[in-house]
């Protein structure tokens, strides 16, 4: 496990959620610059098309409130 947010070793990807602002974006951004796979995810489509203009990251819609637990 890499702990110390250096490159890693091997190709490691993440998936990040609440990258639409704040600390999820910085995470992802700060990831994908030290040579992490980082997958992007917000709620809103508007926001996806963002962090893969604007950012460069690749992103996808996900809304974890949707989920079921039955």
């Amino acid at each position: 496990r890499n702990t110390n947010m250096s490159a890693p070793t091997t190709q490691s990807a993440v998936l990040i959620t609440g990258c639409s602002s704040g600390i999820g974006l910085c995470t992802a951004k700060g990831l994908a610059a030290r040579g992490f796979q980082v997958i992007a995810s917000a709620r809103k489509p508007e926001d996806v098309d963002r962090l893969r203009e604007q950012h460069h990251l690749a992103a996808v819609r996900l809304d974890l409130a949707e989920l079921s637990i039955y």
